[in-house]
């Protein structure tokens, strides 16, 4: 929904949600004080609830929790038995090795939005760890604690998942929650500010553990209607798609792609010079990456199409089982698809709405990669079972078979890094496990990837592939 791979001076990769990737600037007004976050930035005054509980560290582990959740155009209030929370010290739950509050980090501009003008960041504030101290954990939508549970009840079912898939590793690394990182930039007069909002964010490495950062709601969004009534943070698909890339990152840990740029003749030869921009392997990796976390969050939330619904900037646009975005083109890796990829523009229209497709971006990319994908991963369970529970865990199987084998490609380090060579593994599993005729698995092939159907290496099983 809203992830751009970036790098920051604390963390190797970071993977942000992308629906709103911008942040809020604004002249200055009031300052997050104590521990009432309260700016003219923020949507809200976001705050801690039970603020004596984290000054006394009296912390009580809940028998019950509860959360929000944001699905199929509805926000509805759960209330769950303790899914393993665990508050001896600290919040901690399966898939969750510590949460913490109160991160501030601070780096000054000359020119606050151009981050070339910035110097590095600087930690102003550490984090402190967030306890809770209630027998039912219920607490206001915008508390620190609050939006914290929620948070960890996403991640629980996001860990849970994954532990349920066949191939699946026993120890996989915990990850750090983080809620509410004032993340600032800030002029060096001092006149103009921006804070990091409307977004969710994977760190593989912050501070030498993984982490995933729940940023606050911006006042301009609010302002502007987006993600009216709710947070996204309450949306169970954003949190696991943050969850999902770390799945990817711990399954095929490898070195950073290559920052060379791509040339595809074939696929440049009808766009003008003056219109193409340089794409680099990283940008494949970038889009690949988001396309993989759509799917585990798909996945992990039962597969069922429309829940994103009333979600704005995701909605159709980032459901796998959607085959078009909102302006009805089609989520195929066609040519003229991957011709956009390469375009200084990337959009058919010149639109900025977010709810429509922009080709250049990873999160659009990743979106017609985990439709493509999941359509092929769904014929073939449909031969597996007609289990709905078997045919989801043979899927899920499937995504981390292809983790994998993209993980053996990176760790080679020989060979340039394009779509076909990272997509091919996945489409050879199915071929080879035969769970589709063979004149079956052509034909949807063809239909999903005939952009780069001739590089596939199936041409032995599907020999209309072959380049004319």
């Amino acid at each position: 929904m809203w992830f751009r791979l970036t790098s920051i001076v604390l963390s190797l990769i970071v993977v942000s949600i992308g629906c709103s990737n911008e942040t809020s600037v604004r002249e200055r007004d009031e300052r997050v004080i104590g521990d009432v976050y309260s700016d003219d930035l923020l949507s809200d005054n976001f705050f801690m609830e039970d603020r004596e509980c984290q000054l006394t560290g009296i912390a009580q582990t809940p028998t019950s929790i509860v959360t929000r959740s944001m699905q199929f155009g509805s926000l509805t209030e759960i209330k769950q038995v303790n899914p393993g929370f665990n508050v001896a010290r600290v919040l901690t739950a399966p898939g969750i090795a510590e949460t913490t509050y109160g991160t501030r980090l601070a780096r000054t501009c000359l020119d606050v939005g151009n981050d070339a003008t910035c110097q590095g960041k600087k930690i102003i504030a550490s984090s402190s760890p967030l306890s809770l101290c209630r027998d039912e954990a219920s607490y206001s939508r915008q508390s620190v604690e609050g939006i914290a549970v929620t948070s960890a009840a996403h991640v629980v079912t996001a860990y849970n998942f994954y532990q349920s898939i066949p191939g699946s590793k026993k120890d996989l690394p915990l990850i750090s929650l983080n809620i509410l990182p004032i993340d600032m930039d800030e002029a060096v007069d001092g006149e103009k500010r921006a804070i990091k909002t409307d977004n969710l964010s994977y760190f593989s490495d912050f501070g030498g553990k993984p982490l995933i950062a729940i940023y606050p709601k911006s006042r301009s969004a609010a302002l502007q209607g987006k993600w009216n009534g709710f947070y996204l943070w309450e949306v169970p698909w954003a949190v696991i798609h943050e969850f999902g890339h770390h799945v990817m990152s711990v399954h095929q840990p490898a070195p950073q792609a290559s920052s060379s740029s791509l040339h595809d003749p074939s696929t440049l030869s009808t766009i003008p010079t003056s219109s193409r921009r340089i794409v680099r392997e990283s940008d494949v990796v970038d889009a690949v990456s988001e396309g993989f976390a759509d799917l585990f969050a798909h996945f992990a939330t039962g597969a069922k199409p429309g829940q994103l619904a009333g979600v704005d900037c995701v909605a159709s646009k980032r459901d796998p089982s959607s085959k078009f975005f909102a302006n009805m083109e089609a989520k195929l890796l066609s040519r003229e698809v991957l011709q956009q990829f390469f375009l200084a523009d990337g959009t058919s229209s010149g639109t900025t709405d977010c709810n429509q497709p922009r080709y250049n971006e990873p999160h659009t990319m990743g979106a017609s990669i985990a439709y493509s994908v999941n359509a092929l991963f769904e014929a073939a369970a449909i031969g597996v079972s007609q289990d709905e529970f078997i045919r989801l865990q043979f899927k899920g199987e499937q995504l981390l078979k292809w983790a994998n084998e993209i993980g053996k490609i990176r760790a080679q380090g020989t060979g340039t890094l394009n779509f076909p060579i990272l997509i091919t593994p996945t489409i050879k599993n199915i071929r080879d496990g035969q769970y589709l005729p063979t004149e079956t698995f052509c034909q949807k092939v063809g239909e999903l990837f005939s952009g780069i159907k001739s590089q596939l290496g199936v041409e032995d099983t599907c020999p209309e592939f072959k380049a004319q």
